[in-house]
């Protein structure tokens, strides 16, 4: 058995293709054993993590070239996650991931997702609070704080693909530039001091989207109202914000409902004339903002309106999702098929061979029932307009 100070220990694994005739470009990020420790010590570098890059014919032969530019056995069995990159997912990924699967190194259990760019950009990419990036990013997918996205592992990811319709998805992780906007203010108020601003054009990590796949291939990417509407359908709802247009006094002012407990259903209808769904989201809602709403928040009416009005919100973000899936990526990431199944084999059984033509025809209702339950800690506006004074 090897000792750590032999291994390369990964925590991110990154999946590029590239031209020619080595098309895989594999990319690990890597404790850096010899960095610093707290107050300097150790008298290593000051990077906690490094990246390696090697390409291959196919990804077990880019993974054994990684031995030409490490001097220790890389081991991947504490890896966290796998970044697909965009270019890499454009076509047939079923080769790669067979390989993923079958290494025991490979634990089913990390997470994946799926780069706007390249993999290779995105374990290259600092952290700013994080001193290893690919942990940073773990702890972003999983956290409770992250209302848009829902963290998939491998084994999810897989199955996904191996049943009936063979539809997945993962989370999108995209890497935006500091602007150019940004870039010269500070640049203009580091001139003011006499000081170096220090801005170099650094990126940050965002998770906002989620990207479908088909067939074993990227299909497309959900917006992020697409993203919310998805998770809605798939009962994987953490939390949802609904920001309603009111008229105060000849102004619109924007009222924002966190919906705390979100729940749905997706319910099949089978008759002589056809199969229908019915899909039904109910919630449970907190007033976050009210502007100047003092007197109005006294009347209960208000709260009814309120709770209306989202509900209308709601229906219109469910609905974009499903438009999204029948017309234009004809793909049922939405889970109609998967509800049919469960719910009379029988007849999925009979319908399957040809759900993708079924699929973009399949008739449904939404109905959504949204309950006020708090209005925060106070009862009415914490300011009042000037007419109130």
């Amino acid at each position: 058995m090897n000792n750590v100070d032999e291994l390369a220990i990964v925590l991110g694994v990154g999946i590029d293709r590239v031209r020619g005739t080595e098309p895989i470009l594999l990319t690990v990020q890597i404790v850096n054993t010899s960095a610093k420790g707290p107050g300097g010590e150790g008298g290593g570098q000051d990077t906690q993590f490094i990246t390696l890059t090697s390409q291959g014919k196919s990804l077990l032969d880019a993974e054994r070239n990684l031995a030409k530019t490490s001097s220790r056995k890389v081991f991947f069995s504490h890896n966290k996650i796998v970044v697909l990159g965009k270019n890499f997912t454009a076509s047939d990924i079923s080769e790669a991931m067979d390989y993923i699967q079958r290494n025991r190194e490979f634990r089913r259990t990390n997470l994946i997702v799926v780069a706007e760019q390249t993999a290779k950009e995105v374990l290259e990419t600092k952290l700013d609070m994080e001193k290893l990036p690919m942990l940073g990013l773990h702890d972003m997918l999983v956290s409770k704080n992250q209302l848009f996205i829902y963290p998939v592992n491998i084994n999810d990811f897989l199955l996904n693909l191996k049943t009936d319709i063979g539809i997945s998805y993962a989370s999108v992780v995209n890497l935006l530039d500091v602007t150019k906007e940004n870039k010269i203010k500070q640049d203009q108020v580091a001139e003011k001091s006499g000081e170096s601003s220090g801005t170099k054009g650094s990126t940050k990590i965002h998770l906002d989207k989620i990207a479908i796949f088909k067939n074993n291939r990227l299909v497309g990417t959900l917006t992020e109202q697409e993203s919310i509407g998805f998770l809605w359908l798939i009962n994987k709802l953490k939390r949802d914000t609904v920001v309603i247009p009111f008229p105060i006094a000849e102004e619109e002012k924007g009222i924002s409902l966190d919906i705390i407990k979100g729940n749905s259903k997706i319910i099949p209808h089978i008759t002589d004339k056809g199969i229908t769904m019915e899909v039904v989201c109910t919630g449970e809602a907190e007033l976050r903002e009210a502007g100047y709403l003092s007197e109005q928040l006294k009347d209960l009416q208000i709260y009814k309106q309120l709770e209306q009005e989202a509900e209308k919100v709601l229906k219109a973000k469910v609905e974009q999702t499903i438009v999204r899936a029948q017309q234009d990526l004809k793909a049922d990431f939405i889970g109609f098929g998967n509800q049919i199944h469960n719910y009379n084999p029988t007849e999925w059984h009979l319908i399957k061979a040809d759900w993708e033509q079924r699929f973009p025809k399949i008739q449904y209702t939404i109905t959504c029932h949204v309950t006020m339950r708090k209005a925060g800690i106070i009862k009415g506006s914490a300011t009042l307009r000037n007419d109130e004074e």
